[in-house]
């Protein structure tokens, strides 16, 4: 566990003061834990309620302010905030108990802006978007997903089922 921060407190003695640090650790950790997102879209197609992400606090605190959950899209896989919001892209969890896994639905209408370039991409999540949420870990706060915009699925996103056909 880390330290997220360092609190000091002074107390008055009859000799002066004397500063006493007090260590408190991140008590929360939001994990993405599931990302789903389709394998190819156009600008402008609404794809929100095709996008799947679920979350856990795998702390032992629960987190009651909530925090804001960005879904993005990027050139590579590396989601960060200088990547491309969707259009109607970013959602709000009030509260996630100790311990609680969710699903965070997207708004269904969500897209990928017009005028973004064609060919493979990523679609990708940020949780606590804003770093909002002293946690233990801020490294799993993030998903990519390939995608191929504007055109045919990819045979980096295909995704291959193999099925046999019997006749009698």
């Amino acid at each position: 566990m880390r330290i997220s921060s360092l609190i000091l407190f002074l107390t008055v003695h009859a000799f002066g003061f004397l500063v006493l640090p007090v260590l408190s650790f991140g008590a929360v950790d939001i994990e993405v834990t599931f990302f789903f997102a389709p394998p190819v879209a156009d600008p402008g197609q609404p794809i929100g309620d095709q996008i799947i992400l679920q979350v856990r606090n795998n702390g032992p605190d629960d987190i009651s302010g909530g925090f804001p959950v960005g879904f993005y899209i990027s050139t590579d896989d590396q989601i960060t905030l200088s990547d491309q919001l969707l259009i109607g892209g970013r959602e709000f969890v009030s509260s996630l108990a100790a311990g609680q896994e969710i699903e965070v639905p997207l708004f269904g209408g969500a897209r990928i802006p017009d005028g973004f370039p064609q060919g493979p991409a990523f679609l990708g999540v940020i949780v606590d978007e804003f770093n909002q949420i002293a946690e233990s870990d801020e490294t799993n706060n993030t998903a990519a997903s390939p995608i191929n915009v504007g055109g045919q699925v990819s045979t980096e996103s295909r995704n291959w089922v193999s099925v046999k056909l019997l006749y009698r």
